[in-house]
């Protein structure tokens, strides 16, 4: 396990000079993901219970949207060479969907998963605020460093996740070490955020927050937890992410007219191949085409939404759209149904989870981000906890039959541990 546990350290380490290096095509990512995929076919030949991989709806239709993108490549961009990354990070999630559900497959593990998820995503801050501290002289009080992750913007919609499972792990947990660490991680992942000064992420965060406190029993105490833990510093920031909503600098208009810009391209590829796209990866090389004369913008379309829809056509857009809601409502069952009988670890699991998709489908109207790493860990996730919570279900019904058949019997004899 130790090499997948690795795998998800280095998640947000893209930039990272060691971690996110390529070697002749082959990233570290790539590789350890190789490795782990040798592990757990090994583990799921001596595992008598096999988990279901298709048993969800984002299960089946991730591996769809991965098809659909490989197929729209090839056909729609005619399989130019320059792209081949393309289907190779596709193939690569692919292989990562099937290690993730087969080894995250106990509480133990699934608890030491998060712990390294938000150990990582704290790794990647320190490497934000190191930078952020080398290089505000020399660039200025506007200066927003990306560290390892290699942009502000995406470390912020990355750390997310992190934010809010360690939110959780602090708030909800009763082991003082898993309280000890996430309040430590907690802490690094909110000062990288701040300087990060993302606005998309802090409008996620928003967002994940309210549905925290929305989706709580105790709304004022969690009002409160999340006031002081996001206001101050987003407030006090050098780069303020409120500060540059309201009062957005030459730069921040820059940005917000170059993303108009491409969003209007956007809808006029969709108008223009509204079914099969203008094929996958072509945003950025194709985007001029549809700009007006006196604009030149040539980027990605800065919304992940429209660039599906652009890129892959309109059917594509609506499984991903799919994936994400099969996530959420899998992760509502899953919610709903250790809410009374535990194990509490998953029931945290799963709201965490929510928080962190919400987060994300925010943050995505203001970056291309369908192939981010932690948003389909997330989704993968969701798959692992239904097989857990199934597993715990009959865990349960079987500690209640022994217990009848024989009242010597304790039902916590057949509690999984870290319940």
């Amino acid at each position: 396990m130790i090499f997948f546990y690795l795998l998800i350290a280095i998640m947000p380490l893209s930039d990272h000079h060691f971690w996110g290096r390529s070697f002749g095509g082959l990233t570290m990512f790539k590789a350890l993901g190789a490795i782990c995929l040798v592990y757990a076919v090994i583990h799921l030949a001596s595992n008598p219970r096999k988990p279901a991989f298709f048993n969800t709806w984002q299960a089946r239709l991730s591996i769809l949207f991965f098809f659909g993108s490989i197929v729209s490549f090839f056909v729609a961009a005619h399989g130019k060479p320059s792209g081949l990354d393309l289907v190779w990070n596709n193939i690569s999630f692919a292989v990562f969907f099937i290690t993730v559900v087969s080894l995250v497959d106990s509480l133990h593990k699934l608890r030491w998963t998060l712990l390294w998820t938000v150990g990582s995503t704290a790794f990647a801050s320190l490497y934000v605020i190191r930078e952020w501290w080398q290089f505000r002289k020399l660039f200025g009080s506007g200066f927003r460093p990306g560290g390892a992750t290699g942009d502000s913007n995406y470390y912020a919609l990355t750390a997310l996740m992190g934010v809010l499972v360690a939110y959780y792990l602090f708030v909800e947990r009763r082991d003082w070490w898993d309280k000890l660490f996430a309040l430590g991680c907690l802490s690094i992942t909110l000062v990288g955020l701040s300087i990060a000064s993302s606005r998309g992420g802090f409008l996620g965060m928003i967002a994940a927050f309210t549905y925290i406190v929305w989706r709580s029993s105790h709304r004022m105490r969690n009002s409160v937890i999340a006031a002081i833990l996001v206001l101050p510093l987003s407030v006090l920031s050098p780069v303020s992410p409120i500060n540059r909503l309201l009062h957005p600098a030459y730069a921040d208009n820059l940005a917000r007219d170059a993303r108009t810009t491409v969003w209007r391209a956007g809808i006029k590829m969709i108008k223009s191949h509204p079914f099969l796209g203008i094929g996958a990866g072509q945003f950025k090389p194709q985007v001029e085409t549809y700009e007006m004369p006196e604009e030149s913008v040539r980027s990605l379309a800065h919304n992940t939404y429209i660039e599906i829809a652009a890129e892959m056509g309109v059917p594509v857009l609506l499984i991903f759209i799919g994936i994400l809601v099969g996530t959420f409502r899998t992760l509502e069952k899953v919610r709903r149904q250790t809410l009374a009988h535990g194990p509490k670890l998953l029931q945290l699991s799963a709201v965490s989870l929510q928080a962190s998709l919400i987060g994300y489908a925010t943050g995505m109207f203001f970056l291309t981000a369908q192939y981010q790493k932690h948003l389909w860990f997330m989704v993968f996730l969701s798959v692992a906890l239904k097989h857990l919570q199934r597993t715990s279900a009959r865990r349960r019904l079987s500690a209640k039959a022994s217990t009848a058949a024989d009242p010597r019997v304790s039902v916590g004899q057949f509690e999984p541990q870290y319940s």
